[in-house]
């Protein structure tokens, strides 16, 4: 009797042992998957990170290249600008401008 108790309660540690080998063999599979989870959201990031860095600079080329235009073009605005408060001046004086004194520019 007491050897048959005696076995039951060893092929209960066994058992207990396998299933606790188990659950840690599960719970470090699912760790090990969150982990190259993490690790694949972590490349995703940085893979969106890099594109949307080059988005912005060409983003940013961009607008650089329209700033010039525009200094270019605020540059030819005062150029006209100063012809017409010329020609202003000029005819406030009483002097007669003809059409051929203006030059185009541009």
């Amino acid at each position: 009797m007491a050897g048959s108790v005696l076995m039951t309660v060893t092929q209960d540690e066994r058992e207990r042992a396998v299933q606790r080998s188990r659950r840690m063999a599960q719970t470090d599979l699912e760790s090990d998957m969150l982990t190259m989870e993490s690790r694949g959201v972590i490349k995703g990031e940085k893979r969106e990170r890099k594109k949307w860095k080059e988005v912005v600079a060409k983003k940013d080329a961009a607008l650089k290249e329209q700033n010039v235009l525009i200094k270019e073009k605020d540059a030819a605005l005062a150029d006209k600008d100063a012809q017409i408060a010329e020609l202003m001046t000029r005819l406030g004086k009483g002097k007669s401008v003809g059409l051929n004194q203006i030059t185009p520019s541009g």
